[in-house]
């Protein structure tokens, strides 16, 4: 597959190798448009294999993107939003981290940044045509507010095709945000 994606869309492999490989080790059941309810493979697992894996062409990028691949994703613009601040320079996000008071799960944004306190969530479609879910997504900002934390939504429009204003805005985000908690 890795060879087939350089073959079709250069620009393109790495974000769609990362979507699939989050897909493959992805234990969550509300993954959408996904045919299979478990993981089809562990994280160590593919890494094994990648190693295992002749030098041919597309193997660079595997030995590359596999690393990189996370259990816990949830959609694929999860992925994408995750590659291309990665791509950027952005450290790592945390994938579905918990924020809890009193022990009890409040939010869990879809990726965190927990040095800077922001909690990034994609809005698909699903949030915009569901009123409970729009309810929902609007009593989670203010519990995460209320935590100290800053959440930031953001849709397809903001990754794709070209990312590099959001990128921007994330960066300023996260400098600003470093700053007030006294770490810059």
């Amino acid at each position: 597959m890795s060879r087939d994606l350089l073959r079709s869309s250069a620009s393109s492999a790495r974000p769609d190798l990362l979507g699939f490989g989050d897909a493959l080790v992805s234990g969550a059941e509300n993954y959408p448009n996904r045919r299979w309810r478990e993981n089809l493979a562990a994280p160590d697992a593919l890494q094994r294999y990648v190693a295992e894996w002749s030098p041919g062409f597309g193997a660079a990028l595997l030995r590359e993107m596999t690393p990189q691949i996370r259990e816990k994703v949830e959609s694929p613009y999860e992925s994408l939003l995750r590659f291309v601040l990665h791509d950027s320079g952005y450290p790592e996000l945390t994938v579905q981290h918990s924020l809890r008071v009193r022990g009890k799960e409040v939010a869990r944004p879809d990726c965190a940044d927990l040095e800077a306190k922001i909690a990034y969530d994609f809005e698909g479609l699903g949030h915009l045509v569901s009123p409970k879910q729009w309810r929902r997504d609007i009593q989670r900002v203010r519990q995460i507010t209320n935590l100290g934390w800053h959440s930031e939504r953001l849709t397809v429009s903001d990754l794709w095709p070209d990312p590099s204003a959001f990128v921007a805005h994330a960066h300023a985000l996260r400098e600003r945000r470093l700053r007030l908690l006294g770490k810059l």
